[in-house]
């Protein structure tokens, strides 16, 4: 079970609705990932999970359903990670988004950028605990306009967590099996307020207008 908030790209912010994820390829460690004593904790597409290794997700398929009136983003995410010391690790992610309005042209661009610098700062092998703090910047108009990803710079501190029950006692043995992957983050934008040109419904004519950058949580966890 996986529950999670998420933020449409751009300046509107949205829950997560549909989610499919593909993947082709992967560079792994000799190790499984995310493993600690007996235990494996698992990312989703919402949360990372908490371990430092080398990986890379090719491609990411999230489906959004972004308006009641049927609009749509199909996002087609890229994902590297490189693993610079037992604890460390440095990794990009980017991507390509496809939009669909009803009576509108489909909109297709790229995705914002973002890099991200992840170190484990905490491990319990006997405990099954595992946990990981991060910093992501999200590169300020990497994204395209056509697809509302041309945001401000935008700096992301957070941390992800495993827990596994297995050392329970005998008389919660039947909780053993379960382990609890999560995360939170705190999104800042480095720029208060946005501005962008829109067209006028009337005339056509461009029409200037100023968005606020609000700073957004980011959570989600998976059992």
């Amino acid at each position: 079970m996986t529950v999670s908030r998420h933020p449409h790209h751009g300046q509107s912010w949205r829950p997560r609705t549909t989610c499919l994820a593909v993947l082709f390829g992967g560079l792994t460690p000799t190790v499984t990932h995310a493993l600690e004593g007996n235990r494996v904790f698992p990312g989703t597409l919402a949360i990372d999970d908490p371990a430092i290794g080398d990986s890379v997700n090719l491609p990411t398929i999230s489906l959004l359903n972004t308006a009641p009136d049927g609009t749509r983003d199909n996002v087609y995410g890229f994902s590297f990670s490189r693993r610079l010391t037992d604890s460390i690790e440095i990794g990009v992610d980017t991507g390509a988004i496809q939009q669909f309005a009803p009576n509108e042209p489909r909109h297709t661009g790229f995705d914002t950028t973002s890099l991200t610098l992840k170190a484990q700062v905490y491990e319990d092998d006997p405990h099954e605990t595992l946990v990981a703090a991060s910093l992501v910047w999200g590169i300020g108009h990497s994204g395209s306009h056509a697809v509302d990803a041309d945001g401000p710079s935008t700096l992301e501190p957070g941390f992800a967590f495993g827990q596994g029950l297995g050392d329970l006692p005998d008389s919660l043995k039947w909780l053993r099996p379960v382990a609890i992957t999560g995360g939170a983050s705190l999104e800042f934008p480095l720029q208060r307020s946005s501005t962008t040109y829109l067209s006028d419904p009337q005339d056509g004519s461009p029409e200037l207008f100023s968005t606020k950058n609000d700073t957004m949580l980011h959570w989600g966890f998976s059992i």
